[in-house]
């Protein structure tokens, strides 16, 4: 094909940059710094609007909330790359098959590790802090607050984690503002719907998108960076690729697979679509967004990282709380109900075949007074953290009011309006309790220090499904960021970061997104200012 037959059929450009950015996120805001600061003119195109701000510039409605924003941003950040390396690596090769080369692998590796030192370089970043997290072991069951995910594999005892009192309201609110110290302009409200590709060399020269209704084109001059975050929110998606359906995320309802969809146009190559960072989420039809559910992790999270909410009021201390179980549809325990932060959603999508059911799906938090007058059932990710979407009621009165925590004065009752088999039930509390009162747990081997009765009346439940805060999938890229064609050779000009398409295929560590939004966003944007303009 010509040269002037491709130019023929370019559409007008309406906007111009060396550098479009596609999803304002943690991957989207770091991309866009890193390639602004290495002389590249950058535009950033978002789906959702802006935030609602008063005459102060102080928000008044959240609008804007990608992932980053809401989660609980915590950021992996070990202490050196051979043991970051050995971890992950044990962590992929579990599943049987290691799809992440080496090379990719030490890449990450080597950057997670300077995360901080990047960090300190931002204008705001006084309010990150680091915690060692390595020497936590798994009697210390509480996730990334207190000890690695797998404290028994090798490489586990290097990692640390950066956190900050606001969470992912902090985190991204750091990074929006050297975005706009920076200059660089931001279309809110204006969803990339398709990329502009040479039909010829296969390079993609802008962005097709959405604003005021209308359909405008926007000119890369060097590269586009796809950072627009997962299909948590696309049911079709859902259904195509994770291991069962439904998931229920927490995360930002705007990710629905469109930098899926358009990298599959100019023929991108997908992996790890059927992982997610995953555990048990509660969720109702009358509210989108699903919520994460730990009682027992308040008092440490208060301890450790104080948090306070978007309007600077510290949230509440909670003294953590240990009378609760987890059963399935039959009124059966089935695991050790404190778990892992961000993988027991294994635990949840087993199917029976022999009854052709999913007997977890959804599965039922059954607890008592003690631990529902005590805290807060919902944690500070999601849409009750910093960002204040919604505030859940610090007694739970609220949800109970709802309909969202089903109530009953005895456990007999309780089942009846959960569809849960009463004798199951009662005998089930029966035998965790005089478990409690053993100190042992023969069953799921939960620790001691975390096992109380369920023996005061009223009792209560959460329904919880397979969920958490986001999907792992998308186009496949390689160390240098590149998004790679069916080939697996990289589609020229075109570039990815964080959730969409991520390194994790497999297990997970906490903070392991956020840890990788900063590294490989730092490695597109680098890569993509340093690409030669097309004319």
């Amino acid at each position: 094909m010509a040269t002037n037959e491709i130019i023929h059929k370019l559409p007008k450009w309406d906007k111009e940059a060396d550098v479009v950015i596609v999803g304002y996120g943690g991957a989207g805001a770091v991309s866009a710094i890193t390639a602004h600061d290495d002389g590249a003119k950058v535009l950033i195109l978002e789906k959702l609007p802006p935030d609602v701000v008063d005459k102060d510039g102080r928000v008044v409605e959240v609008k804007h909330h990608p992932s980053s924003r809401m989660t609980a941003a915590l950021i992996y950040t070990p202490a050196n790359a051979k043991d970051a390396f050995a971890y992950q690596k044990r962590m992929n090769e579990l599943y049987g098959y290691d799809d992440v080369p080496d090379d990719m692998l030490q890449t990450w590796a080597e950057m997670i590790v300077q995360n901080f030192d990047w960090l300190k370089t931002l204008k705001g970043s006084e309010i990150f802090e680091i915690h060692n997290t390595g020497e936590g072991s798994l009697e210390n069951p509480v996730g990334p607050l207190g000890r690695p995910e797998f404290p028994e594999f090798s490489g586990s005892k290097a990692s640390r984690h950066i956190c900050n009192p606001q969470s992912g309201w902090g985190w991204f609110g750091c990074l929006a503002q050297n975005v706009a110290d920076r200059g660089i302009e931001v279309l809110y409200g204006t969803p990339a719907k398709e990329l502009v590709q040479n039909p010829n060399t296969k390079e993609i020269l802008g962005v097709i998108a959405e604003r005021d209704g209308k359909e405008i084109a926007i000119k890369a001059k060097r590269a586009v960076v796809l950072t627009c975050g997962g299909f948590e929110y696309d049911m079709e998606m859902q259904s195509s690729y994770l291991r069962v359906w439904p998931f229920r995320f927490y995360g930002n309802p705007g990710n629905t697979g469109d930098g899926i969809r358009m990298a599959l146009n100019v023929g991108a190559k997908l992996w790890h679509m059927n992982n997610i960072s995953g555990r048990i989420t509660a969720w109702w039809p009358d509210y989108p967004i699903a919520f994460t559910i730990l009682p027992w992790g308040w008092e440490r999270r208060n301890k450790l990282y104080g948090y306070i909410d978007r309007d600077g009021k510290r949230t509440k201390d909670f003294k953590s709380a240990f009378s609760f179980i987890l059963v399935d549809k039959h009124g059966q325990r089935f695991a050790n109900e404190v778990y892992r932060g961000h993988t027991f959603y294994w635990e949840v999508v087993r199917f029976d075949t022999e009854k052709a059911e999913f007997p977890r799906i959804p599965c039922h938090l059954i607890f008592d007074e003690k631990t529902r007058t005590s805290c807060r059932m919902a944690t500070t990710a999601g849409a009750p953290g910093p960002i204040k979407l919604y505030e859940w009621s610090d007694d739970n009165s609220k949800e109970i009011e709802r309909g969202w925590i089903k109530k009953g004065t005895t456990l007999r009752e309780l089942a009846g309006n959960i569809d849960v088999p009463a004798d199951a039930l009662e005998k089930t509390v029966a035998r965790f309790n005089q478990y409690c009162k053993e100190k042992k747990d023969p069953d799921f081997e939960r620790r001691p220090g975390f096992m109380v009765p369920l023996d005061t009346p009223p009792y209560y439940e959460i329904n919880m499904w397979p969920g958490g805060p986001n999907t792992q999938g998308g186009p496949k890229r390689d160390k240098d960021a590149r998004v790679l064609n069916v080939g697996d050779r990289p589609i020229p000009k075109l570039y990815s970061a964080g959730e969409l398409g991520s390194i994790y295929g497999f297990l997970y560590e906490g903070g392991g997104n956020t840890s990788e939004c900063i590294a490989f966003g730092r490695i597109a944007g680098k890569n993509a200012a340093a690409e030669k303009p097309w004319e």
